[in-house]
């Protein structure tokens, strides 16, 4: 009984030695405190260990998590005092040269980042991949409207991309509802020289109106924010001008539109009937989030117009029937 004592005792020690070592190792690449959350969740498969297998579980259905993680509003009306001073030369991977570099903040190093999900390159990169090669197909003086812009994680990679293949004279209208992402999407094209992008502060509907963001302040995919008409939470919300594509172009706040990017998190059929003139006029290129609306329903309202081209991912891609 002692000597099973011993190594029980042992066993258990030797655990707390390995799992220090683990947040130590894993503090060189993530913050102290989303080190631990890593290593309780990794150290929760390992077999017969109920123990923390138990904490894990606890730690994951509280929403204690975020105060520990230092997570408090999704809404980041300031950034973080260090969101800045940790750019990063990050590879842009839409140009075939690894020796052209991207400024942009580390995505673990400060809550901003981490709170803003999805925010790499990499998220619906064919889509974005896509967008780029008909851009570089666009007439002189064309434009791009990437309506969802979130954190400019497409607008950005594709614009540089754009004056790396000597094509700056597209410009991309990066539209996006939140101030507080309009702001650091500014800030981003400052850092990297990038004349060929204007941000937007608006949301896109059918009607021109005042909306308040429906989030979840205890998750981090901040791209995936929905926003209404009525106030939900006052205490949480961020408030926008929604308008219609039209209206912007018809006030000439946006002109010549090549390709238009929606993803609007199930808001596309009322952005879609708010861009009817411009859909109607210039016939852009159409790449639409398939969320609520089906292949046959956005045909019908494009009143047989255009034609399914492909699928990329979640995006429905439309081209005007010449």
């Amino acid at each position: 009984m002692l000597f099973q004592n011993f190594v029980f005792i042992l066993s258990k020690s030797i655990k707390i030695i390995l799992g220090v070592i683990s947040i130590i190792l894993l503090n060189f690449f993530f913050t102290f405190r989303l080190s631990i959350c890593i290593f309780l969740l990794i150290f929760s498969f390992v077999p017969d260990n109920n123990f923390s297998l138990k904490i894990t579980e606890n730690i994951l259905k509280s929403k204690s998590i975020f105060n520990f993680l230092n997570i408090k509003k999704l809404d980041n009306k300031t950034f973080d005092k260090n969101l800045f001073n940790n750019i990063e030369k990050s590879i842009n991977p839409f140009i075939n040269n690894e020796k052209i570099s991207l400024y942009w903040p580390s995505k673990w190093k400060n809550q901003f980042m981490f709170t803003n999900a999805p925010n790499n390159f990499s998220h619906d990169f064919n889509i974005k991949k896509d967008i780029l090669h008909q851009a570089l197909l666009l007439p002189k003086n064309y434009t791009i409207i990437d309506c969802g812009a979130h954190i400019g994680d497409g607008t950005v990679p594709i614009a540089q991309a754009l004056k790396y293949y000597n094509r700056e004279d597209i410009i991309i209208y990066a539209i996006e509802p939140s101030i507080y992402k309009c702001k650091f999407i500014e800030k981003i094209v400052q850092l990297n020289n990038l004349k060929n992008i204007k941000v937007l502060n608006y949301g896109l509907s059918d009607v021109n109106q005042t909306c308040y963001s429906l989030k979840n302040k205890f998750s981090i995919n901040s791209g995936g924010l929905m926003w209404d008409n009525i106030i939900k939470d006052s205490d949480d919300t961020e408030k926008c001008n929604f308008v219609k594509l039209d209206t912007l172009y018809e006030k000439g706040i946006i002109e010549k539109i090549g390709i238009i990017h929606f993803d609007v998190e199930g808001n596309e059929e009322k952005a879609l009937k708010g861009s009817k003139k411009i859909i109607n006029e210039l016939n852009p290129y159409l790449s639409i989030e398939q969320n609520d609306l089906s292949l046959n329903q956005l045909l019908n309202f494009l009143a047989k117009k255009y034609k399914f081209e492909k699928k990329i991912e979640s995006n429905i891609i439309l081209r005007y029937i010449s």
